[in-house]
Formats: C-alpha cells, sequence, structure tokens
C-alpha cells in the first residue's frame, strides 16, 4: 500500500462568523454538548497515520506548509481537508483505495459531498507557489484560493467512503450542526462513533425538580431549572426557573437567569456571558432584512462571546449583538433584524 500524508487546514474565525471572537481557529470551536472540532477529527483514527493540522490565515501558517511541502520525508501523495468540513471516516479505508497518480479526487463521505482531496505533493507546491506569487495571502487565506478556485474546479473524479460529513463555514450552520445532534443520535452507526467522544465531567449534569426537558441535549454539568425544547445546552451551562430555552444553541460559559425566555437564538460563551433576568431573545419570525444574511438566515439571532444582557432586554429575530461587553445596566431593545455594537 502506497503511503500518504493527512494535512488539514485549520481555518480561522472570518467575516461569517458572527459574534465569534476574531482570531479564534475553528478547531477548538465547541461542538455537541461536550467536546471541540478537534475531538471529533480525533476519533476518526487520523492519528494512525502520519498528518499535520496547519494554520491559516498567517505567514507563519504558509512557511509551515513551505517546510511541510519542501520535506523530502513528507509522502508524494497527499489528502488536504479544513476543519470547517468535519469528517468523521476511517482513515485507513479511505487510503487504500487510492493508488498514487490518480490525479485530484474529491472524497464523497455517507453520501454526502467533503472538502476533501486526494493531490499529489507537486500539485499543491505548485497552487502554493502560485497563490504567493499572485500575492493572494494579502487579500483572503489560502483556503479559498485552494479549495474554491483549484480543487473544486480541477478535481477529476470522486471517491465514495462510509462516514459522516458537517458543514460549519458560518454561524448557522454552526448552530444548525450543533441542533442536528438530537437527530445523529437516532443513527446507530453514529452512536458508535459519538460513545468514542465521551469524556469524564468534573460535575454531574442537574435537573432541577420542576424543569422539563424535551427533545434537547445537556452536556455534562449543565444545570437547568427551567424548560428546555429542541435545544441543546453545552457543558457548565446555568439555566434559571422559570426560564424557557427552544431551538436554540447555548454555549459553555453562560449564565441565564431567571425568567428569561430564548428562542431560535445561537448564545456563544464567554467569562462575561450572562442573560439577566427578565430577558427576552429571539423568536420564531423571519425579518426581511438583516445586515448579515449568510449569519442570521432564517431569523436566528446570535449573542456574541462575553456579552452580557441587562435585565429586561429584548432583543428580536435575526439580531447579532457582538463587540466588547456591555456594562450599562439599561436593558437592550433591538428590533427584528436589527445588529448592536456594544462598546
Amino acid at each position: 500500500m502506497a503511503t500518504f500524508y493527512i494535512i488539514i487546514f485549520d481555518e480561522s474565525v472570518h467575516g461569517q462568523f458572527l459574534g465569534f471572537n476574531t482570531g479564534r481557529m475553528l478547531s477548538g470551536f465547541p461542538l455537541w454538548g461536550n467536546f471541540r472540532v478537534t475531538d471529533v477529527l480525533d476519533i476518526s483514527n487520523i492519528k494512525q497515520h502520519p498528518h499535520s493540522i496547519v494554520s491559516t490565515g498567517s505567514h507563519e501558517g504558509i512557511s509551515h506548509l513551505f517546510d511541510l511541502l519542501d520535506d523530502r520525508g513528507i509522502s508524494e501523495n497527499i489528502i488536504v481537508g479544513r476543519t470547517g468540513n468535519i469528517t468523521v471516516l476511517d482513515w485507513s479505508s479511505l487510503i487504500r483505495g487510492f493508488k498514487p497518480g490518480s490525479g485530484i479526487v474529491k472524497i464523497r463521505v455517507g453520501k454526502i459531498p467533503s472538502e476533501l482531496y486526494y493531490v499529489e505533493k507537486k500539485f499543491l507546491k505548485k497552487v502554493l507557489h502560485e497563490f504567493v506569487k499572485n500575492k493572494e495571502k494579502k487579500n483572503t487565506t489560502i483556503l479559498p484560493f485552494l479549495f474554491e478556485k483549484k480543487l473544486f474546479i480541477d478535481f477529476e473524479r470522486i471517491k465514495e467512503i462510509s462516514g459522516f460529513s458537517f458543514f460549519i463555514r458560518n454561524s448557522y450552520e454552526y448552530y444548525r450542526e450543533n441542533l442536528r445532534i438530537n437527530s445523529h443520535l437516532m443513527d446507530s452507526s453514529f452512536i458508535r462513533l459519538y460513545e468514542r467522544l465521551n469524556v469524564p465531567s468534573q460535575s454531574s449534569t442537574l435537573v432541577g425538580e420542576n424543569a422539563v426537558i424535551t427533545g434537547s441535549f445537556l452536556g455534562n454539568g449543565a444545570r437547568v431549572y427551567g424548560t428546555v425544547e429542541n435545544s441543546i445546552i453545552f457543558n457548565g451551562v446555568f439555566i434559571g426557573r422559570n426560564t424557557i430555552v427552544k431551538n436554540s444553541v447555548v454555549l459553555p460559559l453562560n449564565n441565564v437567569e431567571e425568567g428569561v425566555a430564548i428562542e431560535n437564538s445561537l448564545v456563544l460563551g464567554g467569562d462575561s456571558s450572562v442573560i439577566e433576568k427578565g430577558s427576552i431573545i429571539g423568536s420564531d419570525s423571519i425579518p426581511a432584512d438583516n445586515d448579515f444574511p449568510c449569519a442570521s438566515k432564517k431569523g436566528l439571532t446570535v449573542i456574541g462571546e462575553g456579552i452580557k444582557i441587562p435585565e429586561n432586554s429584548r432583543i428580536g429575530a435575526g439580531c447579532l449583538v457582538y463587540g466588547n461587553g456591555y456594562d450599562s445596566q439599561t436593558p437592550l431593545v433591538i428590533e427584528d433584524g436589527q445588529n448592536y455594537h456594544t462598546e
């Protein structure tokens, strides 16, 4: 069997990931209640094969990639992917199906398109030199140039492999993919993979005596005293009494106080993330206008990292609240489809 080398490009937060602090890498994004993107990558036996995870969006990342491709010890046969496309598959099975010198091959995982490709090292080196020569790096990262302008255009055939392929390319897809864990856990083949992700928790999940949980997933150490419907509550989140969370994803380090209503929302984490009592966030409506349609698709409201929502705030559907925190005690009032930058 020919030797292959795997390169996974780790993407940094860009304009479509609204609410997240800039500079974060997707590999560290929280996923499915208890984990991170990198944890999901690890359960596919990638560690059994020579591989690198290369950060993009910086000169250091480009230099590292040049060093890899100039290393004579690195195989001439390369499989490339990106952290914005999470794939859960058997790498050994994938590699066994390839023959050296077979051109550019796009890999479809579980009948779902993916951004995994087989290429030869010489092709990858040529693209990288072209990228630098055209000074593309001043305006963008290597990823769009490689995956969208080269690989997607020039691939010659498709290879099928069993497994799962998930895309997280903006805030809405990230929200949607987290919610889908409920349906994924009804798939027996996915459960076998998911069980390998389980990690010990320092604290137990607590469901209060009067809490109501339907169609939802609670992460390790979550404390829920209110009502949660069709939502994902990440590890360590607190949900107060008489609070209702519907069709939403609430990330770690969030403290949601009493009498809050959250619907159709993505509530990001952070050390100062508090939603004070009596606040209403999101709804089931879909505003016609929004400055960020890709991220606030279908009326999704996004509360950015490290944001404190004061008592009795009213934040509508399809809104984005982001910035450097909010210290005022004055309630926020934001109409449907509007955005608010905190100071």
